[in-house]
């Protein structure tokens, strides 16, 4: 939580970060974790460029302009940033095509759907990118402005253990509702395809994995409005390693979906 009007200030300032560690990925809260196996700690380094993303200068010239949008998942929490199933996936885009592709990436982690259109919003005309990939975060995550203070939260039924304000904590009922959080996902998805409409983008998407059939089924049926966005074929697999945080899933599993995206997408290029 920040009390700024600017979006990137929302979780922490990331500006120019460079480091060992980065949010939960950090000595302290591996022990909490209960999954075994995890990467070893290879001394890696976090770097966020100058406007607080994990990714190159959005400066930096583009003979095909690529981006990038999630949450911890596609950020790469626990991991180096070469093996992120989407640095892997820029790369793999670099080799076919030859050409100049920077890699860019508004992932936050937590970020939420609403929160990515906000980020997309104030950099698609500035980047101008051809094709996006979006790791859409869970649908229960929410955004919330109040007293000029931003909230992001994930709506659960357990009890608020972050002090929000009482008229933000009181929004749990509606908002661990299955038909409103689906509703609130629906609503952003078409803002981003018209942001993608008026850039004549294409953007690829998928699920996080936490979605039931109900939900599915119910995004799946109103996709046809989203006529700028193809929803993969590929799924995010279930974790087959871990990373370094313990949590996140490991490079083995974000190397087979670079590789199935690839397989799928590789004809657009």
């Amino acid at each position: 939580m920040k009390s700024s009007y600017d979006i990137e200030s929302i979780f922490q300032a990331d500006f120019n970060y460079r480091g060992m560690y980065y949010n939960n990925d950090s000595p302290e809260y591996w022990g909490s974790r209960p999954e075994t196996s995890p990467i070893p700690d290879t001394g890696f380094e976090y770097y966020f460029n100058s406007c607080g993303y994990r990714c190159n200068e959005f400066s930096e010239s583009a003979e095909l302009p690529l981006l990038f949008l999630g949450c911890s998942n596609t950020l790469g929490l626990g991991l180096p940033v070469e093996n992120v199933w989407a640095h892997i996936l820029c790369n793999k885009i670099r080799e076919k095509t030859g050409k100049k592709i920077p890699y860019w990436n508004l992932s936050k982690n937590g970020s939420s759907i609403d929160l990515q259109f906000l980020l997309l919003e104030k950099y698609i005309d500035q980047l101008k990118p051809k094709f996006i990939f979006f790791l859409l975060p869970p649908i229960y995550r929410r955004m919330f402005y109040y007293k000029n203070w931003f909230f992001a939260r994930r709506f659960t039924e357990e009890p608020d253990f972050l002090n929000f304000p009482d008229p933000v904590s009181n929004l749990t009922a509606y908002h661990v509702d299955e038909s409103a959080a689906l509703f609130e996902a629906h609503k952003y998805l078409l803002l981003i395809n018209g942001l993608c409409a008026r850039h004549n983008t294409q953007l690829f998407y998928q699920y996080w994995q936490d979605m039931n059939d109900n939900e599915l089924n119910f995004l799946d049926q109103r996709s046809k409005n989203y006529t700028q966005m193809t929803r993969l074929k590929t799924p995010f697999p279930f974790p087959v390693d871990r990373a370094r945080d313990r949590c996140h899933h490991g490079p083995a599993t974000h190397q087979i979906f670079a590789d199935n995206v690839w397989d799928e997408i590789k004809g657009y290029f």
